[in-house]
């Protein structure tokens, strides 16, 4: 059988504006239905150490042995560069069980802005294909956000052809096929130009902290209609490039995002918690107003502060906001309206 790759669903934004994008990459992985025997892969292993460097000699047998014992296609490399992979297709004779498998890795066009949102994909791991009979070596599997919430729709069903063979393994009878199913595409209720500019204005203050050697500006911001509920915007600061996960060209950048002390890859929006602040003051508000507790002519007499026993809670304006309906009280944030 050979197996026919089911194309990746893609994330929009409300707009119908393109999140995320599929790139063709080459993979090779060990075949265990062709690998040599022990007594006969150094010829194997050399071929390959000498076209692939940059793979240890430890890592190949690795893949070998988990390959024997699993009787699965293994992954080797992913996403090889254009003249290995010439190299590779040149040495085919020499390097039997090495077989170079046609598949996608995820690209971000948006980057920073919307990884925490997305999440991102990587190769998947030998505990998924473990996990997951309908995965193979060469699947990409989300592991954060949106990817990884709602990675078996977007990962479609992949299909197969059928070819009787000879014993020699030379082609016979085609037996048919049956077609991939490409995964489901997904429509967020995020506006990209939204989420851009509250982006733009966390990294422009964050710039100007640095210029005046300010700590890092850190936080979180969340847009949501109020008509709807709708998330159009959810952006946690600092973030990360979900690119250097998902693209093996430029893994070197992850290392950087794991050692980072601001800790980027947290999601403040999500997954910090903190004092609500005056944030809940509207909330306050309505819930006055409906259980009939004020009525939107109270008033009250702000003088700066309350006193409750010996404690003290203080507005945030010195000496006060003087008579304040619920209109103003929100209007300006009175402190004192609302601890009344």
């Amino acid at each position: 059988n050979l197996i026919l790759s089911a194309q990746r669903g893609l994330i929009y934004d409300k707009n119908h504006v393109l999140l995320t994008e599929n790139i063709s990459s080459t993979d090779l992985v060990f075949s265990p239905k062709t690998l040599p025997t022990r007594e006969n892969e150094t010829f194997l292993l050399e071929h390959l150490t000498e076209i692939m460097p940059f793979i240890s000699p430890s890592d190949f047998r690795e893949a070998l042995e988990r390959a024997r014992k699993t009787q699965q296609d293994v992954l080797v490399a992913k996403a090889i560069d254009h003249e290995t992979v010439l190299r590779l297709e040149q040495a085919s004779s020499e390097i039997p069980g090495a077989t170079l498998v046609s598949s996608l890795v995820r690209k971000y066009p948006y980057g920073e802005s919307l990884a925490h949102v997305l999440g991102y994909t990587s190769p998947v791991s030998a505990t998924e294909i473990e996990s997951d009979s309908a995965l193979i070596a060469t699947d990409i599997t989300g592991k954060q956000g949106v990817e990884k919430k709602y990675d078996t729709a977007l990962r479609g069903q992949h299909g197969f052809t059928y070819t009787e063979v000879t014993a020699s393994g030379k082609e016979k009878t085609d037996l048919g096929r049956k077609p991939p199913t490409p995964g489901q595409d997904l429509t967020l209720t995020l506006d990209i130009s939204l989420q851009q500019f509250i982006y733009g204005l966390f990294s422009e203050r964050d710039a100007k902290a640095k210029a005046k050697h300010e700590d890092p500006v850190q936080g979180s911001a969340v847009v949501l209609s109020p008509k709807t509920g709708e998330v159009l915007a959810m952006v946690s600061y600092p973030s990360f490039d979900p690119n250097t996960f998902s693209q093996p060209g430029k893994r070197s950048g992850a290392a950087d995002t794991f050692e980072n002390p601001l800790k980027p890859l947290f999601n403040r929006a999500v997954d910090g918690t903190y004092p609500s602040g005056s944030t809940i003051k509207p909330f306050l508000a309505a819930g006055a107003l409906q259980e009939g507790i004020i009525t939107e002519r109270t008033t009250i007499y702000s003088t700066g502060a309350i006193n409750v026993g010996p404690y003290r809670f203080a507005d945030w304006k010195a000496g006060g906001h003087g008579i304040t309906d619920v209109k103003k009280a929100l209007a300006e944030s009175v402190n004192t309206f609302f601890y009344i």
